[in-house]
């Protein structure tokens, strides 16, 4: 089950991360000249090369989770984003891999090219109809269509008196969120005849 977090910790995290990888980059890139090294060299050169790449990634990912924790309806672009991320990552591991052909001089040999068109489309629509399911899932997790309590429909009720037609994004949600549990409901009744 997804940990529900708040959209500025989200973004505050994700701030965080990319500012102790940037000062973790500059004391490698510091550090070039004191370590003699080719393969330090190689190493930190290979993250400066991806580096707008790296960050592109986070940001994506970032995105992502800031749509996860919004709710109902706004959290629907949240799989996309994800499984865009997720072709970042299949992305970062075939250039690690020519990475290490390339350190190695040729000795470890592994065409990730040749099978990463195949890849990159599965894994971005696994990810992507698993985020669709995760949402779909969270429908049905406990606690997620309380019963109304006294209070809160005495507070509803005293709101829509006085605008007959005023409805939130709550109302809709929770709309949506009603019906998709009643057509569940009603398949599940369906087979359950059989």
């Amino acid at each position: 089950m997804r940990v529900k977090r708040s959209v500025s910790g989200i973004i505050i995290s994700k701030l965080i991360s990319i500012l102790i990888f940037l000062i973790l980059l500059s004391i490698a890139n510091y550090l070039i000249p004191l370590i003699s090294t080719p393969e330090y060299q190689k190493i930190v050169w290979f993250i400066n090369d991806n580096f707008g790449f790296l960050v592109s990634m986070s940001i994506i990912f970032a995105i992502g989770e800031i749509f996860f924790a919004l709710p109902f309806p706004f959290n629907l672009p949240a799989p996309f984003f994800s499984a865009t991320g997720a072709v970042f990552i299949v992305a970062l591991i075939g250039k690690i891999f020519e990475f290490i052909e390339a350190f190695t001089y040729g000795e470890v040999s592994f065409p990730f090219w040749v099978i990463s068109i195949a890849i990159y489309p599965i894994v971005f629509l696994i990810v992507f109809i698993a985020g669709y399911a995760t949402i779909i899932a969270s429908f049905f997790s406990p606690g997620h269509l309380p019963p109304k309590s006294k209070e809160k429909m005495k507070k509803e009720g005293k709101a829509k008196k006085g605008n007959k037609n005023a409805r939130t994004w709550e109302d809709v949600g929770n709309e949506f969120r009603n019906m998709v549990y009643d057509f569940f409901s009603m398949m599940r009744r369906a087979f359950n005849k059989k």
